[in-house]
């Protein structure tokens, strides 16, 4: 029988050979055997990693949204999908952001299933504040819109939906 370093080091070569509806599988199929109870303790340890700092939340909202007018032109004009010759710089700037916050929007939504309401809160208040802060160029590309999705997650977090306001 292997012993347990050895088991340890097969478990993560496993895992970071897999894909992630691989390992959605395989922990479902861990959660109906006898171990269950475990199984969602690790779950919920791993989850409960997230950071809910409002500060050091913010500062990494900021960072990502930090692009200067080069990089954002880059960024347009690089044959990706945002690159609809039909489609203003404002609403291409609005899709980034979106797509730039998506992280934290998963973040609220793990807090929400592990209970932590308080804590996805925090998260949101400080996407929230990061959004009304930023002078990054695409910020400012996106005109009112960051301004009012910042609103919108207040309100939403107001209303006790708090990754209702995620969604625009």
């Amino acid at each position: 029988m292997p012993n347990k370093i050895d088991l340890s080091k097969r478990i993560e070569e496993l895992i970071s050979n897999m894909d992630k509806e691989s390992l959605a599988d395989a922990v479902r199929i861990m959660g109906k055997g006898k171990h269950a109870k475990k199984t969602v303790e690790a779950l919920e340890s791993a989850v409960s990693r997230i950071d809910v700092d409002f500060d050091s939340v913010k500062r990494e909202v900021l960072y990502v949204l930090n692009i200067d007018e080069e990089d954002f032109f880059r960024e347009l004009n690089s044959g990706n999908s945002y690159g609809d010759v039909y489609r203003d710089s404002g609403e291409i700037a609005t899709d980034m952001i979106l797509e730039y916050i998506e992280p934290f929007r998963d973040d609220v939504k793990k807090l929400i299933a592990l209970n932590r309401t308080e804590d996805a809160n925090t998260v949101v208040r400080a996407v929230a504040a990061a959004l009304r802060e930023s002078e990054s160029s695409m910020v400012e590309w996106a005109v009112d819109f960051p301004r009012e999705l910042a609103d919108n997650l207040e309100e939403c977090m107001r209303e006790g939906n708090p990754a209702d306001g995620f969604e625009w």
